[in-house]
């Protein structure tokens, strides 16, 4: 695998292996991003995206994994649970164009993906991580999106799906599809 995690404070730049358990960088406390992947030369790829989207196989149908030459933190695929997450639809916006004074406008209808939300796209990705690093629980802080799609990633992916919310201040809607895939939900006297 030749990605890696990297310190994003320039003055540390410190390199730490993509299956390392760490939040921040233990040098210096900065924030890690992960080293862009090497792909192949460009026609080739493209030809390759244009294939996968012709495939009947569940990874090709998502408009996250099919492009998973960008997702360098895995080496095998096999276990990626997908809702086929990211074929969203291109809706032409005629009216807004003219306002905008351009020719064409075309929206991303991120509300088209499996729990409604944009969350989705990321979280396959999450939950696929969390798999690798042989998690068996995930959880996050949530008033609405994030924790209803976290929740159906992790309950299709065989893991516990914790949510953390606050006091009084949710999406009903989002917290009732949430509980619906099995989510264990904290409820805490705090604001976030």
């Amino acid at each position: 695998m030749s990605s890696e995690l990297i310190c994003f404070n320039a003055a540390c730049r410190a390199r730490y292996p993509i299956d390392a358990v760490l939040y921040t960088c233990p040098r210096c406390g900065g924030l890690l991003e992960v080293s862009p992947p090497v792909i192949g030369r460009a026609g080739e790829v493209k030809t390759l995206w244009r294939e996968r989207r012709l495939s009947n196989c569940a990874l090709d149908q998502s408009g996250v994994w099919r492009y998973r030459e960008f997702l360098p933190f895995l080496d095998d695929f096999s276990g990626v649970v997908t809702l086929r997450e990211g074929n969203t639809p291109l809706l032409e916006a005629p009216r807004a164009a003219r306002y905008a004074g351009i020719g064409r406008l075309v929206f991303k209808h991120q509300g088209f993906n499996p729990t409604g939300s944009f969350k989705d796209n990321g979280m396959t990705c999450g939950v696929a991580q969390a798999l690798r690093l042989k998690m068996t629980r995930v959880a996050c802080v949530s008033t609405g999106n994030t924790s209803a799609s976290m929740a159906a990633y992790a309950s299709a992916a065989g893991l516990q799906p914790v949510i953390f919310i606050p006091h009084g201040n949710i999406s009903y809607g989002k917290l009732a599809q949430a509980l619906e895939y099995g989510a264990m939900t904290l409820q805490v006297e705090a604001n976030f």
